[in-house]
């Protein structure tokens, strides 16, 4: 993951109420060129779970899963590639020569939206023009489109940003990577820190631990027999990123003998 994504957790300190998931594609003992688990972006919760790993800031969004699919029936994508893709760290690249693009789609379930908010785009080789990258809802309807997109060589270290107007949301979306005419470079063009979100967020836990009415001294109790746990117990971890450390103190803090709004809002 790119240093500059690290910046967001520190505005996440103390009780941010950004509500997203970061695909770092950051995953434990997985060698370059081999074929990244489709389950990777499923229904986070954790900003570990098992050997996958994820940008949380503040936000879970465990009622979304995440699908990739190349073109084409023998694509080798999503493949794992950890550098030289510009100054990227840690990507999914389609490592089908040749083939003409790929997506990544996501779910949500009844009832919730799905938000793409932003991604980056590398590229391994020299510069090249990628045909189109494009947002499309459920019915198709395109959402987000950029077309000959110049990505530099990657001995440029600097990857290309894009960051998504509000209105790429709906109950499926699909970022797709048009790779057509790229020939063998087509396996050159990755992706990395694709941020997403879900509508409705999911639920905090009350603040009043041991719903008392007011945030005290047994509040802060419960909180500390679990500090720096991880996973953290669901009830305990007031500002959902599945460990209890000084985020979760600085939101009770905040209601320090006093009784929380409803919902903690």
């Amino acid at each position: 993951m790119k240093k500059v994504f690290l910046v967001w957790g520190l505005i996440a300190a103390f009780g941010s109420d950004l509500q997203a998931t970061v695909l770092t594609f950051d995953v434990d003992g997985l060698p370059n060129g081999h074929i990244l688990s489709n389950d990777y972006g499923d229904r986070v919760s954790c900003s570990k779970m098992g050997v996958f790993h994820y940008g949380l800031e503040s936000g879970i969004t465990p009622n979304v899963t995440v699908t990739y699919a190349g073109d084409h029936t023998w694509s080798a994508f999503p493949t794992f590639w950890t550098t030289d893709y510009n100054d990227l760290l840690n990507v999914i690249e389609n490592e089908s020569d040749g083939d003409t693009g790929y997506q990544v789609i996501f779910q949500a379930d009844p009832n919730t939206l799905v938000r793409l908010e932003s991604f980056d785009v590398g590229n391994w080789g020299g510069q090249v023009n990628v045909p189109e990258i494009r947002v499309t809802d459920g019915d198709g309807a395109i959402l987000f489109q950029m077309t000959n997109v110049t990505l530099p060589a990657s001995s440029v270290k600097q990857h290309i940003h894009f960051e998504m107007p509000s209105e790429v949301r709906g109950s499926k979306l699909t970022l797709r990577v048009d790779t057509a005419n790229l020939g063998g470079a087509s396996d050159n063009i990755g992706l990395d820190n694709i941020r997403f979100s879900q509508d409705p967020s999911a639920p905090r836990p009350s603040i009043d631990i041991d719903n008392s009415g007011i945030v005290d001294l047994n509040d802060l109790a419960r909180l500390l027999e679990y500090w720096l746990v991880i996973p953290a117990p669901a009830n305990l971890d007031v500002v959902v990123d599945c460990r209890i450390d000084l985020n979760d103190f600085a939101r009770l803090a905040s209601f320090w003998m006093a009784t929380p709004p409803p919902q903690d809002e």
